[in-house]
C-alpha cells in the first residue's frame, strides 16, 4: 500500500494519510476538519469501509452482526451528516456496494442487510438533490479487496474464479464516474447477472421442495443441508 500511495506521489498527487473507524463519529469530525484545512473545500468522497462476515443465520448473535453492519450502516450514517455540513463544493458521493446484496450467498445475512441499506440509502440521497450519490454494487476482486482478505484468513475457501482483476476494476470505476450524472446505481458483474439470479431461484425453489418433501414424510433432516437438524433436536425460533 505504501509504494501505490508513491506511485500516486510520483504522479503528482498529494496523498494525506488517517486511520479511524468510519463508523466513529468524533474521529470522523476530526478527519474531515484536517482534511478541510490542509486541502479546503471536500469535492468528493468514496465510502469503501466494510467487515467481511461469515455465519448461519441460526448461530448469528448480536456481537457477530454488529461489526459487520456498522461501516455500511452507522458509518455511512455519519458521513452523511458531516457532508450535511461539508457540501458548498461537493460534487459527487460513492457507495462501494456488493452484488452480495442482489446474489446474497450461505453465511452473509449480515453483509447483505448492510449492502442493501447502501443501495437504499443512496436512493435517499438522490431524492434530495444535494449532490450525486453512485452506487456500486461489485462483484468480487482479485489480488486485494475484502475477498481476498477472506481467503487469507481462511474465512472463505477460494476467490471465485470470474473475480475481477485490478485493471478492470479500474476500468469500471474510471466509467462510471465519467458517467455519473446519468447512471447512480450500478451492477458491476464479470457474469450474467440475470442468469444467476435465475441459477440463484431455481436452487432455492428446489431446496424448498426437498424441505418440504421431508416434512411430509417427517424424516429427519440430512445433515448436508445448512440449517437443518434431526426432529428430536428442533428448536423454538
Amino acid at each position: 500500500k505504501i509504494l501505490k500511495i508513491q506511485e500516486l506521489e510520483k504522479l503528482g498527487a498529494e496523498v494525506l494519510l488517517f486511520q479511524a473507524d468510519a463508523a466513529d463519529e468524533s474521529k470522523m469530525e476530526e478527519v474531515f476538519t484536517r482534511a478541510k484545512a490542509h486541502f479546503g473545500p471536500i469535492n468528493g468522497i468514496i465510502h469503501s469501509a466494510g467487515v467481511a462476515d461469515g455465519c448461519l443465520i441460526q448461530q448469528r448473535t448480536r456481537d457477530i452482526t454488529d461489526p459487520v453492519l456498522a461501516p455500511k450502516i452507522k458509518g455511512t450514517l455519519v458521513l452523511h451528516r458531516l457532508l450535511e455540513e461539508n457540501c458548498e463544493a461537493l460534487e459527487f458521493v460513492v457507495f462501494c456496494s456488493s452484488l452480495g446484496s442482489i446474489l446474497a450467498g450461505v453465511g452473509q445475512a449480515g453483509y447483505c442487510a448492510a449492502n442493501n441499506f447502501l443501495d437504499s440509502f443512496s436512493y435517499y440521497r438522490n431524492s434530495r438533490r444535494r449532490s450525486t450519490t453512485i452506487c456500486i454494487n461489485w462483484d468480487s476482486w482479485n489480488e486485494v479487496g475484502m475477498a481476498v482478505e477472506a481467503v487469507r484468513q481462511r474465512q472463505a475457501r477460494a476467490l471465485p474464479q470470474n473475480a475481477l482483476s485490478p485493471l478492470e476494476g479500474i476500468e469500471v470505476f474510471d466509467r462510471i464516474i465519467a458517467t455519473f450524472t446519468i447512471n447512480t446505481n450500478i451492477a458491476v458483474s464479470t457474469r450474467d447477472l440475470n442468469r444467476l439470479r435465475e441459477e440463484k431461484y431455481t436452487r432455492l425453489q428446489a431446496d424448498i421442495a426437498r424441505h418440504q418433501k421431508w416434512l411430509q414424510k417427517e424424516e429427519i433432516f440430512p445433515s448436508d443441508v445448512p440449517g437443518t437438524f434431526p426432529r428430536s433436536q428442533k428448536k423454538s425460533l
